[in-house]
């Protein structure tokens, strides 16, 4: 549960050289409203320093905490929302980025919809982002994006980030690299 306490000091050992019996993190924030999952975007990749990425702003003024994990799949972002939603009684919103890194839409499909389950099932309201197109691969946010927007409450990231807001274009103004916003993307 390491994403209770994102940024902030924690311990490390290299497999094999140290036995753990338990390890705990805490967040400083002790009733937040809101849980933010996803992968590197939601780590802040791109943004020149942590304080300008869009989760870091959004735990700043919505009373957040955030569980990113860059390179994380679906499946892995709904396994990691399982155990860290259901820590918090005070958690009225989860929003999810998750997709970037999939490559299987069933799969993805499937662990969005687990992941909305479980949070209806905790009366938490699920809000999912949709993925920013990419300028380097077969861009499955083709996909992703309209199940999205017709099957769950969302936050239109795509359109955030492609020109004059049409969801598809890319901006390339708006990134760092083929897939990570750069500052103006992540505000």
């Amino acid at each position: 549960a390491a994403g209770f306490a994102y940024g902030v000091a924690g311990c490390a050992a290299l497999a094999g050289t140290v036995d753990l019996s338990e390890f705990s993190a805490w967040s400083v924030r002790k009733s937040p409203q809101v849980i933010l999952f996803g992968d590197s975007i939601t780590e802040g990749t791109g943004a020149s320093v942590i304080a300008n990425s869009w989760d870091f702003k959004v735990c700043e003024n919505g009373n957040g905490v955030e569980s990113p994990r860059g390179g994380d799949t679906a499946p892995q972002i709904a396994i990691r929302a399982l155990y860290e939603t259901n820590a918090y009684a005070s958690v009225r919103y989860a929003i999810f980025l998750m997709g970037t890194n999939d490559t299987n839409m069933t799969t993805w499909q499937l662990a969005v919809d687990n992941a909305a389950a479980l949070c209806i099932s905790l009366g938490v309201v699920p809000v999912f982002g949709t993925l920013p197109p990419e300028a380097a691969d077969t861009n499955p946010v083709l996909v992703q994006n309209p199940y999205i927007r017709s099957t769950y409450r969302y936050i239109d990231f795509a359109r955030a980030l492609t020109e004059n807001g049409d969801g598809t274009t890319r901006d390339a103004a708006k990134f760092a690299d083929a897939l990570h916003p750069n500052d103006a993307g992540h505000a």
